[in-house]
């Protein structure tokens, strides 16, 4: 069990609410869950993944510059 992590200790190592976490699963939202008894676990390839899929590539126009005439 190494490699998954509690919906606390995930929700610690975030700087998030355990409740948030518990919204994000009920609305299928965030990292996969997987339910072992009547805990949440987080799997630490399920997170990096879903972490890595919430990178977005910028999207910062390049400034431009006025010219008096």
């Amino acid at each position: 069990m190494e490699d998954y992590l509690t919906r606390q200790e995930l929700a610690d190592q975030m700087g998030l609410t355990f409740r948030t976490l518990e919204l994000w699963a009920h609305r299928r939202k965030g990292p996969p869950v997987i339910i072992i008894g009547r805990r949440a676990h987080y799997h630490r390839d399920d997170i990096a993944a879903w972490l890595e899929e919430q990178r977005k590539p910028s999207k910062a126009t390049p400034r431009t510059r006025r010219v008096s005439a």
